[in-house]
């Protein structure tokens, strides 16, 4: 039933896909079609944090069910592999009702465990690996078998691997863990013996990184990793208004932990508020995170949902005896944390956000129309169109790109590097493109006399679910893969050319899969502003020929 809920709940916010994600699904489609850990062609980069998460996305979606699909799958079943630890009694192994009534409702009813569950990011894994590593480690504080504890450590090992940050995790969890049953020299002892499985890869995991990509830290963790006031600021604003968005749930989480110190209980709280407090503070201090639902508070909110479980399971016989007042306390909690969650605003932007698959649209377009010419496409969004179109790409915000992750400034970017690089199509903004650039790359870009004359916008139609789509494109003139061909008695323009900046026209793909434009609905004779050394003889004809 809990599956159900939890599959209804995912359902709000369907058909919710997060960018970032399709940046990790195009390192999982281009490892396992044998182009190596790699974003695009030429110098290695590590643009993703998350490389458990793109091997496994990898493989599963190697295996027939797409990769989109593969990452919503192995998401959701992780959400439901942390409802099935909350269940677990942590000494016996058996299952508890309590636990799997109210941690599991707690869980189901939250609504960034739901939204991340089918947001195609490796949230929903991190969950079901630190719940895994919650009852891992408390079974095996209790076991009295010893003789294989390092076993216990395998899912703290596989939380290090799913991000790049997971390593804190690992480190608040081995903390509380040394302190069970109780801090003693032998619980120590099992702790350091607990660790190996993680020490082992994440060194190995490090090694790789320095032979494949020459760097200690992932592009993307470099660029996080530069700490501010300005950062800290919008840090607590996130984090606040993550837990406000979660207020019943911290309130019973609070009230459980008095309740488990006024039972005796010390020891056994540490573990969950330990990665409560670090993380939190750790995500307040990178600057919290601009995409929807609060996915950097997941492990913090799973936590207080075992703290409540466990609670809850340890005080049921006295709950059962005042179950008239308790009981029904507990649901309406639950209906209200709900609530809360699917009201919030941020939660809610989850569902209006349809630009990936909007770009999508734009993406397939460009991969039917060019992907035989294999242009070189700069974007700022390095997820929807690069994922879909399967064009060589240039990331001009730069977790992606070696150069200008290390551009200095308030923002990162560099327009000059960028028209260096000559792309053949140039995106700027979201996903489906913008006339005006937003983002330092694309401002810097536009101000260059060489790209105004080299470069020209055009307008590029699409449908998707009934919906038409448009992007906004610019495209290189002269010398690309897709701009005027000139020989000595002929000047060749590209329909496409006549769409968008200078007239009202679209283009589209036509039956033969040619990208070309529908001048039929003009409202100004369409023209192209031409290379000004692309001058026709005195004496030429101008016709229009044949597409396919």
């Amino acid at each position: 039933m809990l599956a159900g809920l939890l599959a209804l709940h995912a359902w709000h916010y369907w058909p919710f896909l997060s960018d970032e994600a399709l940046v990790s699904l195009r390192y999982a489609r281009r490892f396992t079609s044998g182009q190596g850990l790699t974003w695009t062609d030429g110098e290695r980069v590590e643009g993703y944090a998350n490389f458990l998460w793109v091997v496994l996305t990898g493989v599963v979606g190697k295996l027939g069910l797409g990769f989109v699909l593969a990452a919503r799958v192995l998401g959701f079943a992780s959400v439901l592999l942390a409802i099935a630890c909350v269940s677990i009694e942590p000494r016996s192994r058996a299952w508890s009702l309590p636990r799997l009534v109210v941690g599991g409702a707690f869980i189901v009813s939250t609504a960034p465990f739901a939204i991340w569950s089918i947001g195609g990011l490796e949230q929903g894994l991190l969950v079901g690996l630190l719940a895994l590593s919650f009852r891992a480690l408390e079974h095996a504080a209790h076991a009295t078998d010893q003789t294989r504890v390092w076993r216990w450590g395998l899912p703290l090992a596989m939380l290090a691997l799913v991000r790049a940050d997971g390593a804190l995790l690992v480190a608040a969890l081995l903390a509380g863990s040394a302190c069970l049953p109780t801090p003693s020299v032998a619980s120590a002892r099992r702790t350091a013996i607990i660790a190996i499985p993680s020490v082992v890869a994440t060194l190995a995991h490090l090694g790789f990184r320095l032979s494949y990509y020459g760097e200690f830290l992932p592009n993307s963790a470099r660029i996080e990793l530069a700490f501010t006031t300005e950062r800290l600021t919008t840090g607590l604003e996130y984090v606040g208004g993550g837990y406000a968005s979660a207020s019943m749930l911290v309130l019973v989480a609070i009230i459980a932990t008095v309740f488990a110190l006024r039972r005796g209980e010390r020891f056994g709280l540490l573990m969950p508020w330990l990665v409560v407090v670090s993380w939190t503070g750790y995500v307040a201090l990178v600057g919290g995170d601009a995409l929807p639902g609060f996915r950097q508070l997941v492990a913090p909110l799973l936590a207080l949902c075992f703290l409540v479980a466990d609670e809850v399971a340890a005080d049921w016989d006295r709950i059962v005896r005042e179950r008239v007042l308790v009981l029904p306390v507990l649901g309406l909690c639950i209906v209200l944390h709900a609530t809360q969650g699917t009201e919030t605003a941020e939660n809610r932007r989850a569902q209006g956000e349809l630009l990936e698959w909007d770009g999508g649209a734009i993406g397939r377009t460009l991969k039917t129309a060019f992907g035989s010419k294999r242009p070189l496409l700069a974007v700022d969004r390095a997820g929807a169109l690069p994922f879909w179109a399967e064009l060589p790409s240039l990331d001009m915000l730069g977790p992606n790109d070696r150069h200008i992750a290390r551009t200095l400034g308030h923002e990162l970017g560099d327009g000059n590097y960028v028209l260096r690089r000559a792309p053949d199509l140039v995106v700027f903004n979201d996903a489906v493109g913008g006339a005006t650039p937003i983002f330092r790359s694309g401002r810097e870009l536009v101000q260059l006399k060489e790209f105004q004359k080299s470069y020209q916008w055009i307008s590029v139609g699409s449908t998707v679910e009934g919906r038409r789509v448009v992007g906004e494109i610019w495209v290189r003139r002269e010398g690309g893969k897709l701009g005027v061909v000139r020989t000595d008695d002929r000047v060749v323009v590209p329909g496409y050319f006549f769409s968008g900046q200078a007239s009202n026209a679209r283009s589209s793909l036509d039956d033969a899969g040619v990208l070309v434009a529908d001048l039929a609905a003009r409202r100004r004779s369409p023209h192209i502003r031409l290379h000004e050394s692309a001058v026709l003889p005195r004496r030429r004809r101008v016709g229009v020929l044949p597409v396919g």
